[in-house]
């Protein structure tokens, strides 16, 4: 699939050996979301922790979800500070995906977001995200939450 795609997005996560699923995932770039929740943070950077020793120091997007813009920036701040000090590596804001209860709903419907609701914030985003992946072709290869 990757072949015949310019981009292509997994979720995906790391085996019990920590390494990636897929030999190929190893050379695209890797989007890792969190939200503000405490666990979540801990699990991000556990993951990123675990990624700089599969695949080197290399810069790695981040996402935060469930949050506002000034929140979503606070939690990013504070992962890329402890991330440069203790690892020494370089993490990238990728964008939010606001608290939005559409996304409940949608997901219920079995339908995505922008398609269900093309007009709420969360849907915004999301196409603002998109945007970013379609213009960089190759910004987030990967996808790991």
């Amino acid at each position: 699939m990757a072949g015949q795609h310019d981009i292509v997005l997994v979720d995906a996560a790391l085996t019990v050996e920590d390494t990636m699923p897929l030999d190929v995932l190893h050379h695209g770039e890797i989007l890792i979301h969190m939200t503000r929740d405490t666990g979540s943070i801990t699990q991000a950077y556990t993951l990123i922790k675990r990624l700089c020793s599969q695949v080197g120091r290399r810069t790695l997007d981040i996402v935060v979800s469930h949050a506002s813009e000034a929140q979503a920036h606070v939690v990013f701040n504070n992962i890329a500070a402890v991330a440069h000090r203790h690892l020494d590596i370089k993490l990238d804001f990728a964008g939010l995906i606001p608290s939005d209860e559409h996304l409940n709903i949608a997901a219920k419907l079995g339908r995505n977001v922008i398609e269900a609701f093309p007009k709420t914030k969360a849907a915004a985003a999301f196409k603002a995200l998109a945007g970013k992946i379609d213009h960089n072709h190759g910004l987030l290869e990967t996808s790991l939450s």
